[in-house]
């Protein structure tokens, strides 16, 4: 028997990578005979780079940069020998990083962001994949294109570091030599699962940036600048009337406004990405039973998620291998779970364990929870 073996990370407790090796090691001692293939996947956020760096051999490069409220910080991307980098933009601009009181998406920025993307291209990257999720900033991604070397004026006077707040004053946008020979042989590919639109009801401002810090009229105003923004680009001739309404433009404090236009770059789902760049369909062909694997499996799980894909993308290719989960909690009955295509879960924990005892008995647990898969796989 070959069983593919690719989890999700564990958040706060396993990487993707160490969940599959523990998946792996376990099921190696009780199905002596079967042969296991690891996969570790990411949905194009949060360890997206570390699932992917055991696909591409790279290496983490750690340098000096800042977070989205400008101060000094170390973050690190994946650099790859095959001149791909991945950069996890909230390593710079993350929400995690602020405070309750200092979060306010109107002062923050993304330009951390863009000094992991020029360090990136001056070691060579050429094509490079942009994780967006998890951030505190509304700004369009105009912080990260102004540490490239983008300018942008508001009457006559350049503003430096553009934040959130500024969006609608800008009214006057300069591409220098040194912004155009950074990005003009550079390939970028947003990562991204969400519909959102720039601006409006459902954008980037009125979804996300409550939860940034943002009060009612901080929302109405970042909004609005958005909205302004999306027209200046338009009229300028760097975007068409299409900006207005681009699906998943809403992402990461409406980046890919930035990144689509002036970065010419082009906007993906996350956990397709991540599939397509690990051959995940060729060696799922490959296999008898197919092992996933997340934190916690709920009803989430199959909206756009890592398990969500993994089957999405099976059915596509008329895949029907068992697909067996190992979970950190489930909170599914087991008609909702084998009615979204697993054929069983196997959980960690029944929710009753303080978090803090389960991080310490991540790996124990993820064994027991895979011994029972093992008993099951024996048993069919």
């Amino acid at each position: 028997m070959r069983i593919l073996v690719c989890p999700d990370s564990f958040k706060g407790t396993l990487s993707a990578s160490e969940a599959a090796n523990i998946i792996a090691v376990t099921m190696k001692k009780r199905l002596p005979n079967a042969e296991t293939v690891l996969i570790p996947l990411a949905d194009g956020g949060e360890g997206t780079a570390e699932a992917l760096s055991t696909v591409f051999k790279g290496e983490f490069i750690t340098v000096k940069t800042t977070d989205s409220l400008n101060r000094e910080i170390s973050a690190q991307y994946l650099l790859c020998k095959n001149s791909v980098a991945v950069i996890e933009t909230a390593e710079a601009m993350g929400l995690p990083q602020l405070s309750s009181t200092e979060r306010d998406p109107e002062k923050t920025s993304s330009f951390g962001a863009g000094l992991l993307i020029k360090d990136a291209v001056r070691r060579g990257a050429t094509d490079i994949y942009l994780t967006l999720g998890g951030s505190a900033t509304n700004d369009c991604f105009f912080g990260a294109l102004a540490a490239l070397g983008a300018e942008f004026y508001t009457n006559g006077v350049k503003i430096g570091i553009p934040c959130g707040g500024d969006l609608s004053k800008i009214d006057k946008i300069v591409l220098s030599s040194e912004f155009k020979s950074l990005v003009s042989k550079t390939k970028f590919t947003a990562m991204c699962d969400v519909n959102n639109p720039p601006y409006g009801l459902n954008g980037a401002a009125h979804i996300y940036a409550p939860q940034k810090g943002a009060n009612c009229e901080a929302v109405e105003r970042l909004d609005e600048g958005v909205k302004s923004l999306v027209e200046l680009l338009v009229k300028e001739g760097f975007a068409t009337n299409a900006l207005h309404t681009l699906v998943g433009g809403g992402a990461a404090g409406a980046s890919p406004v930035g990144i689509t236009t002036l970065l010419n770059g082009k906007i993906q789902s996350g956990i397709t990405t991540v599939l397509t760049l690990t051959s995940f369909v060729e060696a799922a062909k490959t296999c008898d039973a197919i092992i996933v694997g997340e934190g916690k499996l709920d009803k989430q799980s199959f909206m756009g998620k890592v398990i969500d894909g993994v089957i999405s993308v099976l059915k596509k290719n008329n895949l029907t291998p068992e697909i067996y989960a190992a979970c950190g909690l489930n909170a599914l009955t087991e008609a909702e779970y084998t009615a979204q295509g697993l054929s069983f879960v196997s959980a960690c924990d029944d929710g009753s364990t303080p978090f803090e005892v389960i991080k310490k008995t991540a790996r124990e647990r993820l064994e027991a929870a895979t011994a029972k898969l093992c008993r099951l796989i024996v048993a069919k």
